[in-house]
């Protein structure tokens, strides 16, 4: 048997023998020595042979009681130490055939009582990683994380493996990710903080309908910012003229979307400041059309900025705004052919002076050139008087009724026929 020494008789015939490990390193010539010289020869090599073998399991012994006294092995980790361990003891750990139950170290044990139970370990450590390799590498729910490390838990001995300890610590975080993630759902939150929990769900490989629903709530949440941006709170000059504005409906279900989203978001309370402004806007339109008096300059002026600002500040769609543009278009349009009247009244019929006159009132303006129709149309109606009166007969008093109206009208027409 391997480790004891041959006895080989001098004549004895030949046959076929297992020498033990000792006789490796001897040469044939030796083998065929005296009994005697055998019998030194094979002592030699079996003490040297042993004490390489336990300088070797020393070492080993070493390398595992560094190894335990650490933190938890790996797999790889713990099927190196059993192969340095079967090279050093020189077995065959496949012909153990034990399992942890059936190993029961007393606190100092030899070698060869570790190595088994190492084995052991080894193989029952095999065996649940390969059962729950998907779980360390890939997403899975939390029921099979959990289940992964009962069955390491509930090993004889417990898994000691660094998988499992990782494992745990995934299981801890997605189940600290999951106490976060029920908070955020009556907690407003930020963008930012709901993208921080989405990537820490996608670092831990987290599968829950949670992340599913995270994922809509991040998604819905990026398209309310882009639209508040790009359809109210940029300016009109850079949405450009086919960008079409958002309604106050449209603009009060964004401040609703984001209240069901538990947003917290400052553009939320612009998007009421803006709200607000729109009203006390309108509020100062519907007193700038409605006014009793007639529209003189100052309030054209008004009309104008509040167009303008309605326009450019508040990019919504407002239907004041398109009464308001009307009356302010109406209006210069209304001046330029007053202007136009006024430069060639001598040429006008007084219907014409007339018919203006009535668009202006119609209007409700009291500009400046309101006066200068009905002093042209006035004037108009004495020169076609004074005409009729220079043509044909009439009487004495018509001719100084004339001459009396004409020094209140001091044109150069009036002027000419009066003379």
């Amino acid at each position: 048997a391997a480790g004891e020494p041959a006895h080989l008789p001098r004549g004895a015939p030949s046959c076929e023998v297992e020498l033990p490990e000792a006789c490796c390193g001897l040469r044939v010539g030796q083998l065929r020595a005296p009994q005697d010289e055998m019998a030194r020869l094979l002592a030699e090599a079996e003490a040297s042979w042993e004490a390489d073998r336990s300088s070797g399991v020393a070492s080993w012994v070493r390398d595992l009681d560094a190894a335990v006294a650490g933190s938890e092995l790996s797999l790889e980790r713990v099927g190196e130490l059993v192969a340095a361990g079967t090279a050093a003891l020189g077995v065959d750990a496949s012909l153990f055939g034990v399992t942890g139950r059936d190993a029961a170290p007393p606190p100092l044990e030899p070698p060869l009582a570790r190595l088994k139970l190492l084995t052991a370990e080894h193989c029952a450590a095999k065996r649940w990683h390969r059962r729950h390799g998907a779980v360390l590498t890939s997403q899975q729910p939390l029921a099979q994380m959990r289940a992964a490390l009962r069955e390491a838990d509930a090993a004889d001995p417990p898994l000691r493996l660094a998988e499992a300890r990782a494992l745990r610590t995934r299981l801890e975080q997605a189940e600290a990710w999951l106490r976060a993630a029920e908070a955020s759902l009556v907690e407003a939150k930020e963008l930012r903080e709901l993208q921080e929990l989405q990537r820490e769900a996608e670092v831990l490989r987290l599968q829950a309908p949670e992340v599913a629903a995270l994922r809509a709530r991040v998604a819905a949440s990026k398209r309310w910012m882009a639209r508040v941006h790009a359809d109210l709170l940029r300016r009109t000059s850079s949405r450009g003229k086919a960008s079409a504005k958002l309604t106050e409906a449209e603009a009060e279900a964004l401040v609703r979307e984001a209240a069901e989203l538990h947003l917290r978001a400052e553009e939320t309370e612009l998007v009421r400041a803006r709200l607000s402004e729109a009203a006390a806007w309108k509020a100062e339109v519907g007193a700038a059309l409605g006014a009793t008096s007639g529209v003189g300059v100052e309030a054209l002026q008004q009309m104008e900025r509040l167009h303008a600002r309605g326009e450019q500040e508040l990019n919504l769609a407002l239907n004041e705004l398109g009464v308001l543009e009307a009356r302010v278009g109406e209006s210069h349009r209304w001046i330029e052919s007053a202007k136009a009247a006024l430069e060639g009244s001598s040429c006008r019929e007084p219907a014409e002076l007339v018919a203006l006159m009535g668009d202006g009132r119609r209007l409700g303006l009291a500009l400046p050139e309101m006066q200068q129709l009905a002093q042209s149309l006035k004037e108009s109606e004495w020169a076609e008087q004074a005409q009729a009166a220079v043509d044909e007969a009439t009487t004495l008093e018509v001719l100084e009724a004339l001459s009396e109206q004409a020094e209140h009208q001091p044109t150069g027409r009036v002027s000419a026929l009066a003379e």
